[in-house]
């Protein structure tokens, strides 16, 4: 590389950068993300009439697996699944509850009408929330983990 060279590209580079810094100065904010809100609880009040009704479905067709709480029980923890906190109105859930996981004991729901899982998720959703606010017992962990390594095939730890 010539002499002339190397002042020429360092040069390039210094102004690339102050022109980069100075357009991100003069961007416009981006408002708050609600869909990261909805995620991981409820950004949105839900409507009170739909979690009940969500309450009662949960409670008549999920609780005996996945535990009055929805914090995992025989079945897993919905408060932490990623069905659950990707859940939008009940679009993510309602796929998965269609075909449910035979395979791994969740049966399939193909009965649920879209208001049905759509108040299903907005029930879930408060459960999101609170599991938020109350962070994983070691009871609860420790149990998730034996979970987990006998679904793996390991007969003890």
């Amino acid at each position: 590389m010539s002499r002339i060279a190397f002042p020429r590209i360092a040069l390039f580079v210094f102004a690339s950068t102050l022109m980069l810094h100075a357009q991100a100065g003069q961007q416009p904010p981006r408002p708050p993300d609600d869909r990261i809100g909805n995620r991981l609880g409820a950004s949105a009040a839900a409507d009170p009439a739909a979690i009940e009704r969500g309450r009662t479905l949960y409670a008549s067709a999920c609780a005996f697996c996945h535990g009055g709480d929805a914090r995992g029980a025989q079945g897993p923890d919905l408060a932490r699944s990623l069905y659950v906190t990707s859940d939008d109105g009940g679009r993510v859930l309602g796929e998965f509850l269609k075909t449910g996981r035979p395979a791994n004991g969740m049966p399939p729901f193909p009965m649920l009408t879209a208001g049905d899982v759509s108040d299903l998720s907005a029930f879930l959703k408060t459960r999101v929330a609170a599991a938020l606010k109350a962070p994983r017992s070691a009871c609860n962990a420790v149990t998730h983990r034996l979970r987990k390594a006998s679904a793996c095939g390991f007969r003890s730890l």
